[in-house]
């Protein structure tokens, strides 16, 4: 079953209140429509950049799937969220040009499964203990099988109550 962009963004900020151990960065966040112009209301944008602080020392955003120029739109988000450098350190396009990253450097690659390394850019992005256990327990439940990342937004979010 796949979800509209709307219905995606609000179960993304749903899981994010749930996986970042600092909610209040989710309240710095900064959303952005598919073209990368910022959306100033959180429940209309079509994506999130959350800031660095505290525990959060790293932050990425995807730029691909809808985006008719996502390498186009990564940019003008690269240039825009450079205007906050204390929230958003070091703003960079990933080697592939189809993430935005922000902070230290992110180690692997996304598409990683290695247990330690999704411990360490789980530590890294600031998620709690609970959300890094729950993550790598659903990877291991797929033994390396590709898996519904929107299903698992909704498994989470419908298990675990949002602060």
């Amino acid at each position: 079953m796949s979800l509209d962009r709307r219905e995606n963004l609000r179960l993304k900020l749903d899981y994010y209140k749930i996986l970042i151990a600092d909610d209040n960065l989710i309240k710095k966040a900064i959303g952005f429509y598919l073209d990368g112009t910022r959306c100033y209301d959180l429940n209309r944008a079509d994506d999130l950049a959350i800031p660095v602080g505290g525990r959060r020392r790293s932050g990425m955003l995807e730029v691909s799937g809808d985006m008719q120029f996502p390498v186009a739109s990564a940019k003008k988000i690269v240039k825009m969220l450079q205007r906050w450098p204390d929230l958003f350190p070091d703003v960079r396009l990933d080697r592939f040009d189809c993430y935005v990253e922000w902070g230290n450097p992110i180690p692997g690659l996304i598409q990683d499964d290695d247990e330690d390394l999704v411990i360490t850019r789980g530590r890294q992005f600031g998620y709690t203990e609970d959300s890094i256990t729950d993550f790598i327990e659903m990877v291991r439940s797929h033994k390396g099988q590709p898996f519904d990342t929107n299903q698992h937004l909704r498994d989470v979010v419908q298990r675990v109550p949002t602060r």
